[in-house]
């Protein structure tokens, strides 16, 4: 902040010391652009994930200004018995549960692989390698996912192929069964697409009734 690394564009001294001020008063860790533009790939995938719940001439509507929840919210007809605030609870409970899907299977839905190892002669360190994850069939939770969004009181688009349908998920496992659950992770392994050997972890921690948890 001394020499103008940070907001080089802001040159008057008591805004910069304000802003100084400000930054030290908070107690969590900044991410800088550098991580941001990682983890926006990933944020992509789950957008993409999200956007195939559109119907088409929607869809070119949530790529400009509208958001994709206030287009798939209008996608969600109301009841008859419901009073409009029940029903915009009931909506937002609605997507709140499909971004949940869209980050833990946001990356079989959209067909985008994970990340490898850095190095192959990790795949054989203990410390590293957790479980061998339990890959599934993307057509098939593509086709859960337009169930769950049903479910959840949404019209999707009538296509033929994916016919919205319940699978049976793998369980993901449990906290005990996961190596290393208590090591937190490099900066360079948590920003952007996961790695492959954090399948279960991510599917774990991401389980609608853990997520929630304190």
């Amino acid at each position: 902040m001394t020499d103008q690394t940070l907001f080089p564009s802001i040159s008057h001294p008591k805004t910069r010391e304000d802003i100084w001020k400000r930054l030290e008063s908070v107690d969590t860790p900044i991410l800088s652009l550098r991580t941001f533009f990682q983890d926006i790939i990933y944020l992509d995938v789950t957008c993409k994930a999200m956007r195939k719940l559109l119907f088409p001439s929607l869809e070119r509507k949530s790529t400009n200004q509208v958001t994709i929840d206030r287009t798939l919210g209008g996608q969600c007809p109301a009841g008859a018995s419901l009073s409009l605030q029940e029903v915009s609870q009931r909506t937002q409970q609605g997507l709140l549960e499909l971004w949940r899907f869209s980050f833990q299977y946001g990356l079989e839905i959209t067909g985008t692989g994970r990340r490898l190892l850095d190095k192959p002669e990790q795949l054989n360190d203990p410390s590293l390698v957790r479980n061998e994850p339990i890959w599934i069939s993307p057509p098939a939770v593509l086709r859960h996912f337009f169930w769950l969004a049903q479910q959840e009181g949404f019209t999707v688009p009538s296509l033929p192929n994916p016919e919205p349908q319940p699978m049976s998920l793998p369980t993901p496992q449990s906290r005990e069964s996961l190596q290393n659950t208590d090591c937190d992770e490099t900066v360079t392994r948590r920003r952007g697409i996961p790695y492959i050997d954090m399948v279960d972890a991510d599917r774990f921690a991401l389980e609608k009734d853990r997520l929630w948890e304190p």
